[in-house]
């Protein structure tokens, strides 16, 4: 075969293209199809809220170290950009059309918290973080966050407005068939304002449509008394052939009802042609408005009530939120020594952030890996021993014992971080004397290059002013590596 001939090189770059083509779609098979956010006509008691969030929480699959798909951070960007094009559109149309469809005055005056609310969410919610978040399988939702897909069901069900009691209620009866992770719950506030603005969304593209449809009927009927028509019949006509694709909608057709009383004409005839056309009874013709006037009146508590959410998020008290949801915090508190309940809150995150990472080490939930710490701790002989106390397992000399409980060995990348962990003194002095004697080479290197010959006053200064920068920064690299 000759390496060098056409035919060999085309045969080359024929299997990478099917590889990237394959690639290309696994990628996009598995990515998981949009979430269709639906309107649910679950009711607002707790019973029922109560069966809708366990049955939701039996029926979902779960993966534990899959990444999760991108595509809710993708959909948001799109829904902010169409957002923008939404709030632009309906600030420039006249007052009449805002009283015709009220619910676009919540659009205008709030599309401020909008933005607001998803700079905070971009500020807070790292990818990294938000993609190794358990997972869902399934045809429709695959590599979807959980907690995102539960946040979406919980909106659906309490009509869009969730208060503080109303979200720790649905928590707790979702962990009564699943236990949710410490991430997940801390996720939850930015996840809820995605899924939020996601509504907000929806609701707008609504809006924007109704105005869109009322302005057309708008024109149709500013068309016929530019034109001075008076005759029923050609009214009609142009009635029937302009409103294609609209005869049948009732915000279209209760405004031309609603201005036919303009036209120089006998409006009761055209009626009477367009109930002919429609195959009703003229009275049936107020059935138009009806359908129309609650369409906008729902409209307007949905975005009013999903606004008003998204602005009461930051009332929420996240820390309480989360004592009273997560089942390992439960656990933790149980603590022999009753050191950790008199912990600040930032302390006994440094504890969660250690049972998170041992969870997934060990392969075990995280509430499993609580009960077994507290567990360990009582066996302890005195109250006020170490080994009473949880943290002795999570960040001192008992973690060998925890390993130990699950049978765990580390191997590998685990094993020379956990002998790092285990001599941080030595790896403390070498790191910052490697660090300095790398840097403090290459300025004698230069400094011997350079000024020595000219000034040797200015070089001992030079040398002595990089020392001292030079083990400063070592010790910061150092101190942040060991820390890390």
């Amino acid at each position: 075969m000759d390496l060098q001939s056409p035919e060999f090189f085309y045969g080359i770059a024929f299997v990478a293209l099917l590889l990237v083509l394959t690639v290309i779609n696994i990628r996009y098979a598995t990515r998981g199809k949009d979430v269709k956010l639906e309107i649910s006509e679950i009711p607002a008691s707790h019973d029922n809220l109560g069966k809708y969030i366990k049955g939701i929480a039996a029926g979902h699959q779960i993966y534990y170290k899959k990444r999760c798909s991108s595509r809710v951070f993708k959909n948001t960007r799109k829904c902010i950009r169409e957002l923008k094009e939404y709030y632009a559109f309906l600030s420039n149309i006249p007052d009449k059309g805002i009283d015709l469809v009220p619910s676009a005055q919540w659009v205008i005056d709030n599309y401020y918290v909008i933005s607001r609310e998803n700079k905070l969410v971009r500020q807070s919610f790292s990818k990294r973080f938000y993609r190794h978040l358990p997972c869902l399988k399934g045809e429709n939702y695959n590599k979807y966050p959980r907690i995102y897909l539960l946040a979406v069901e919980m909106l659906k069900a309490a009509q869009f407005h969730l208060d503080e009691d109303m979200l720790i209620y649905m928590l707790n009866k979702y962990q009564e068939v699943e236990e949710l992770t410490i991430g997940e719950i801390w996720a939850l506030q930015n996840v809820l304002k995605v899924c939020l603005i996601q509504y907000v969304h929806n609701f707008s593209r609504q809006i924007v449509n109704s105005v869109k449809t009322k302005q057309r009927a708008d024109e149709l009927i500013n068309s016929i008394l530019r034109r001075g028509i008076n005759d029923e019949k050609v009214i009609f006509k142009i009635l029937i052939s302009s409103s294609k694709g609209l005869i049948n909608n009732p915000g279209y057709i209760s405004q031309i009802l609603h201005r036919l009383d303009e036209l120089e004409t006998n409006e009761n005839t055209i009626k009477s042609k367009l109930c002919q056309f429609l195959k009703c009874k003229e009275e049936e013709l107020s059935q138009f408005f009806n359908q129309e006037v609650h369409a906008q009146a729902e409209l307007q508590v949905r975005i009013s009530s999903t606004l008003t959410s998204l602005i009461e998020m930051a009332a929420i008290d996240w820390e309480q939120l989360f004592e009273q949801t997560s089942l390992t915090e439960k656990e933790l508190v149980k603590d022999p020594s009753e050191v950790y309940s008199k912990m600040t809150f930032v302390t006994r995150d440094i504890y969660q952030h250690k049972i998170e990472a041992f969870a997934k080490r060990f392969s075990v939930l995280e509430k499993e890996l609580a009960n077994k710490i507290v567990e360990l701790s009582h066996r302890a002989s005195e109250k006020n021993s170490p080994e009473a106390h949880v943290g002795y397992y999570l960040l001192g000399k008992g973690m060998s014992e925890l390993e130990k409980a699950f049978d765990y060995e580390a191997k590998g990348l685990f094993k020379l971080l956990k002998w790092l962990e285990a001599h941080k003194g030595f790896y403390y002095i070498f790191g910052m004397s490697v660090l300095t004697l790398f840097g403090m080479a290459g300025i004698i290197l230069y400094g011997v290059n350079t000024t020595f010959r000219q000034d040797m006053i200015s070089t001992l200064i030079l040398y002595i002013s990089s020392f001292i920068l030079t083990i400063t920064i070592a010790h910061e690299v150092t101190n942040y590596l060991i820390t890390t």
